[in-house]
């Protein structure tokens, strides 16, 4: 019972985690991408 508790928690925090990877790996890329040089490129 507790290892599931364990395997659960850790489910849990790569989940979220990863989610927020994801996001500021968004946001970093679309700002790399929307300003090269100070100009704004689509």
């Amino acid at each position: 019972m507790k290892r599931l508790l364990i395997i659960l928690i850790c489910a849990a925090y790569w989940m979220v985690t990863g989610c927020a990877a994801v996001i500021v790996g968004a946001g970093a890329g679309a700002g790399t991408y929307a300003y090269i040089d100070g100009v704004l490129k689509r």
